[in-house]
């Protein structure tokens, strides 16, 4: 049987110490029908002379030096209008991934007609490496129970790196210029058009947590755009799919608690964005606690929150000191 093909898309900015891991890791591959797309988003350190030099010798790898930096969002809209894969990946440059990964997801598409499959990953850390499931059990859903998936608050499901999606899913052009939840955006907007949707258990992909990346950084303007962007998502998602508006009440609104510890760790405190979470908290908090898949931590979480946001960003600078006294 021929080997479909995968165009694997790597944004790669600041990327230049774990690039050529993440590069090998595709190369190894059990599924040998892939192009690797290399998208130089006009990084000032060393790699986008790197993406060359790892280029040398594959003719699988492409790379593209785009003329200024636009975000991870634009680097991979560059990739996807130059891809020639009936199915879409994505991996970070810092990330990687086991030999198998592609191979599985395909197999679980053919078997069941999958639009998008999903695998479990690992949370890496120098000391650790976590799975967030294990087990191979395979589930298979329809698009309401995709985007039940997306938004459950038991494991991280809003990311694109640990995805096979079949190409027409995917937006040709500009989407929303979204710099924090832009994979959640993107994500939403797939699944809106997606009929069958597998998740594996099986973890494959290495998620590497970094003390200097994005996620880990304290509080900017760029999170008063993130919640209004997830606020527009719940407000239409909600009414469009109110079975599972509790879900999505809940994992948006946890969202917002990460507002609240980027502003902890950097010590900037918006109290205008304060009042605000607290507000939308204590409106929605009811429909929040129909999650099924709602955590102790989280209804906590919510419950703090709804009661005074300062009880739970004491409780996040209490975490974040032993965690730095642990390193």
């Amino acid at each position: 049987m021929e080997q479909k093909k995968v165009s694997i898309i790597v944004p790669v900015y600041r990327v230049e110490e774990f690039l050529e891991r993440a590069v090998k890791s595709v190369q190894a591959q059990t599924h040998e029908n892939f192009e690797l797309i290399l998208v130089d988003d006009c990084s000032p350190d060393g790699s986008g002379a790197l993406c060359d030099r790892l280029a040398e010798g594959d003719a699988r790898i492409r790379v593209i030096h785009k003329p200024q930096n636009q975000g991870a969002a634009r680097a991979r809209e560059t990739g996807i209008a130059a891809a020639t894969g009936e199915f879409i990946g994505f991996l970070d440059g810092d990330d990687y991934i086991d030999p198998d990964m592609y191979r599985t997801l395909l197999a679980a598409q053919q078997a069941h007609g999958a639009d998008v499959v999903e695998c479990s990953y690992y949370t890496t850390t120098d000391e650790s490496d976590l799975p967030a499931a294990v087990g191979g059990a395979e589930h298979v859903t329809d698009r309401v129970g995709a985007l039940a998936l997306l938004h459950s608050v038991k494991a991280m499901h809003e990311v694109l790196w640990n995805k096979l999606f079949r190409r027409e899913l995917l937006p040709q052009g500009e989407g929303e210029a979204v710099i924090l939840g832009e994979d959640y955006s993107l994500l939403v907007r797939i699944l809106s058009g997606c009929d069958k949707y597998v998740y594996i258990e099986t973890p494959f992909c290495h998620y590497v947590q970094r003390e200097s990346s994005v996620c880990n950084a304290g509080y900017s303007e760029k999170h008063r755009a993130a919640l209004e962007n997830w606020r527009a998502h719940r407000t239409r998602l909600s009414a469009e799919y109110p079975e599972i508006a509790g879900e999505i009440t809940a994992k948006l609104l946890f969202n917002e608690m990460s507002v609240l510890a980027a502003m902890t760790k950097n010590k900037h405190y918006d109290k205008e964005v304060i009042r605000t979470v607290r507000r939308d908290v204590r409106a929605n908090l009811r429909l929040a606690l129909k999650s099924k898949s709602r955590t102790l931590m989280v209804t906590g979480s919510l419950l703090l929150v709804a009661i005074s946001p300062r009880l739970l960003m004491l409780l996040y600078r209490v975490l974040f000191r032993q965690g730095r006294k642990s390193r």
